[in-house]
């Protein structure tokens, strides 16, 4: 739930971070997740 506050200050789903980071418009929300992810 910690990414999800992270993702913008929005309750964003993963799959929403996906596809935003698809785009390159939001790569610092998406890279704090991957770091997330591997912790």
């Amino acid at each position: 739930m910690d990414f999800e506050l992270q993702a913008g200050g929005k309750t964003v789903k993963p799959r929403s971070l996906h596809q935003v980071s698809d785009r390159g418009e939001q790569a610092q929300p998406t890279h704090l997740q991957l770091e997330r992810r591997r912790v």
